[in-house]
């Protein structure tokens, strides 16, 4: 999986962040994507809440259901995913993590963000 951030810096209360990837070795019954959630975190905590996604998004647990791509069922559909700060990091920057809603597993390195935010 791989995530591209909507922005360099974290400069207002939501961030917005694109989920693409492929599955390298095919499974007996082709991509299964999963539902994930992103989630800033600053010192190790979650200081984010997800608000919306270009699709797949669950109001009630703020998860992402993703989708193979129509034109290739080894790669993931791109879907833009945004969260809202719930409070403002003290750091100077902020990890965008991307985890199985299911187990919790990490699903891609985090991106560090340089957080320029002045609430």
């Amino acid at each position: 999986m791989e995530l591209t951030p909507g922005s360099a810096k974290l400069t207002t209360r939501f961030f917005s962040v694109q989920i693409a990837g492929s599955q390298s070795q095919a499974s007996l019954f082709g991509l299964e994507p999963p539902k994930v959630r992103v989630e800033l975190r600053a010192n190790k905590k979650c200081i984010s809440v997800p608000v919306s996604a270009s699709y797949g998004f669950e109001d009630a647990t703020g998860e992402v259901t993703l989708k193979a791509a129509e034109s290739d069922p080894r790669r993931i559909e791109p879907n833009t995913v945004t969260v809202m700060l719930r409070e403002e990091p003290a750091q100077k920057t902020v990890g965008v993590h991307l985890v199985d809603a299911t187990t919790g597993a990490e699903l891609a390195p985090p991106l560090i963000v340089e957080n320029a935010i002045s609430m």
